[in-house]
């Protein structure tokens, strides 16, 4: 009788177990299924909501006051705050059509003072050894000469008269004779002699160096 009593007992126990197992799926279902159903359809647009408070807010600054400064503005004042057409000159309007006659006009002045004053300031004479101005070239421009120390000074002399396009200078110890007997030339040791216009070199080799302005 004893056994029997325990086979009921075990076969009670699993009965029951299995009646646990298949009530939890069902309870856990029901649950998530009624929370989703109840949230969604409180959710309401974000859009809506944000076009119900566009014209409060865009009407809440009244238009009459200003928006800083004093209300009380004179006549004076309002006058000084009007808008008006813009004034336009004519001699602005007229600039472009002038600009260019007027360069046109101004270069050719300017150009011909620039070079003459770079050659009365800063003469640049380009130097010919052994020649002198030919004894029966054309002597219609000489200056005049001067005893000079050295070929230095020579450079100071021409430089600071305008007249003199070219020059040659005697070396040291020479002694040089131009021309012929009934219209001789003869310069001495450092003497320079001052030409204007143009030279008519001749050779004059271990006697002079002939010197000419560059333009």
């Amino acid at each position: 009788m004893s056994s029997i009593t325990n086979v009921n007992n075990t076969s009670i126990t699993m009965s029951r177990q299995n009646i646990d197992k298949t009530d939890l799926p069902k309870q856990n279902l029901n649950v998530t299924a009624s929370f989703s159903h109840e949230v969604m359809p409180e959710s309401k647009p974000l859009s809506a909501r944000v076009v119900e408070q566009l014209p409060e807010r865009s009407c809440s600054i009244p238009l009459s006051i200003p928006a800083f400064g004093d209300s009380r503005i004179s006549q004076e004042e309002e006058k000084t705050f009007t808008t008006e057409k813009p004034v336009f000159v004519e001699d602005d309007l007229e600039l472009p059509s002038v600009m260019p006659k007027m360069f046109e006009t101004a270069l050719p002045e300017v150009i011909p003072s620039i070079v003459e004053l770079e050659k009365t300031s800063n003469p640049v004479f380009k130097k010919t050894e052994d020649v002198a101005q030919y004894g029966f070239g054309d002597w219609s421009g000489y200056i005049g000469k001067s005893h000079t120390k050295n070929e230095q000074e020579a450079y100071e002399i021409a430089r600071k008269d305008e007249r003199v396009e070219f020059f040659f200078r005697v070396k040291e110890g020479a002694r040089l004779v131009l021309g012929q007997s009934n219209n001789l030339r003869v310069f001495y040791s450092g003497e320079t002699a001052f030409f204007s216009g143009k030279p008519q070199w001749g050779s004059a080799a271990g006697y002079a160096d002939g010197y000419q302005l560059q333009i």
